[in-house]
């Protein structure tokens, strides 16, 4: 189905349960109703020409609209409607809101907690630059939001630069993450060109941890984004939290404030390949405390500045049991997106085109769909993966109790795939905190 820009920067999309409307920059969004979505998709197609559109969404509607509190609002008022909505997918986004791309697996780091393992299995097929090009413009057909481009080191990749010029002309936001080493000046200054294009640079420590987390001297990755950050260009910055002191972390978010980097993240670090050797698992509640101890650090010493600084994983709403209960007031949006989002709102593809729900599914299932032999559209709707995943798995009573199982699901299906060997096991992800609490 090909998804509608009612602007550059606003992005309308139908679903299910009517449709939403995501600023591109921002990312604040709205739903709205199934009338909503008709009278603003028949205002966009009318080119901004009002009556008409109005006449068109009366008709398509059977309600009148009242626009002018759409005009003063910037939605009109909510409707509701008797038109079945023709949208097969449920318990997902009718296209993905997020898609990675890898288009090459090769790296000149030896990061100890890269979660990209087992990559001989893949033969170290690389797609030439057509395939991902024909990927990023069903993608922005397709209404996707956003395109992260991974590896690897995908500043590798012979053809980055043409590929990172087709993305930045696709409007989608769009995000390289590297480790900043040995960048070519030409990628880089290709980078500085593309304004939709944000550069990501992994950065683990300020010290010699640095060296021994990812295999490389911090100061080249700092001498990178220093560059950069010349060029009057966008940059971001994240660590995986494995082995770092909040020492290491403050040193990180000194440095961003004093740069004026756009934003820091945190993310959990998740063993899925169990291959990873002397590298540190958290829990969800370390976690947590991690996150508020970051931001109470921002608080107190920075107090003059806006930066942001989070921790980003998933699950991570079980490491705060007081909310367990609010849950239940969430949109349909809302349950989709804050829970495994794995074929439900994003998917992810590899160099040689096999298509996962999610990285994390890696080792332990086949793919059954590539981008060569099948359309984006046609993987969204049709992967065997995706669909098992959108129907929901077992789970045994412990979960069902559990106020977060409508989210949840028993946890992260890859993480019960891997032990369990099935899709059908009832047995809740292990990492879970909540258990006693749910028993009690």
């Amino acid at each position: 189905m090909k998804q509608f820009a009612l602007t550059k920067d606003i992005l309308l999309r139908k679903e299910s349960f009517g449709g939403l409307v995501i600023n591109r920059k921002t990312f604040m969004h709205k739903e709205i109703s199934q009338t909503e979505y008709e009278f603003l998709n028949n205002l966009g197609k009318c080119a901004g020409y009002l009556k008409p559109a109005i006449l068109l969404a009366q008709n398509t509607t059977g309600k009148k609209v009242k626009y002018h509190k759409f005009l003063r609002d910037d939605i009109i008022e909510e409707k509701t409607t008797d038109e079945e909505c023709c949208i097969s997918i449920v318990n997902a986004l009718t296209s993905p809101l997020e898609i990675a791309l890898y288009p090459t697996l090769r790296c000149n780091m030896s990061c100890k907690f890269c979660f990209v393992k087992n990559v001989n299995k893949k033969d170290n097929v690389e797609l030439p630059l057509s395939c991902w090009t024909d990927v990023i413009n069903q993608a922005k057909d397709m209404g996707v939001f956003s395109i992260s481009i991974l590896g690897g080191e995908p500043t590798l990749y012979p053809d980055i630069i043409s590929l990172l010029e087709c993305a930045n002309e696709s409007g989608m936001n769009i995000t390289i993450t590297s480790n900043g080493m040995n960048v070519p000046q030409e990628v880089l200054d290709a980078i500085v060109r593309f304004d939709n294009v944000v550069p990501v640079f992994s950065l683990q420590s300020m010290s010699e941890l640095n060296q021994t987390l990812m295999g490389g001297d911090y100061h080249r990755t700092i001498e990178t984004i220093e560059y950069l950050m010349e060029k009057k260009k966008k940059v971001r910055v994240n660590s995986v939290y494995t082995n770092q002191t909040l020492e290491d972390f403050y040193g990180i978010i000194d440095y961003c404030i004093l740069h004026k980097v756009d934003r820091y993240s945190v993310g959990l670090y998740m063993d899925i390949n169990k291959s990873n050797k002397n590298i540190k698992n958290h829990t969800f509640e370390e976690a947590r405390k991690l996150d508020e101890e970051l931001k109470h650090y921002v608080s107190s010493r920075h107090a003059e500045s806006d930066f942001m600084v989070s921790i980003e994983g998933c699950m991570l709403y079980t490491g705060y049991p007081e909310y367990e209960h609010d849950i239940r007031r969430l949109t349909q949006y809302e349950k989709i997106y804050y829970g495994c989002r794995a074929g439900r709102t994003k998917l992810e593809i590899y160099a040689n085109g096999d298509v996962f729900p999610c990285i994390c599914f890696e080792n332990s299932i086949q793919p059954v769909s590539n981008i060569v032999n099948n359309s984006l559209e046609e993987i969204w709707k049709n992967d065997e993966y995706m669909k098992i995943l959108r129907k929901g798995l077992p789970m045994n009573m412990e979960c069902e109790k559990c106020g977060y199982s409508i989210i949840c699901n028993a946890g992260c299906p890859a993480v019960r795939q891997q032990i369990h060997k099935s899709f059908e096991c009832e047995e809740k992800d292990p990492r879970c905190a909540l258990h006693s609490e749910v028993t009690e």
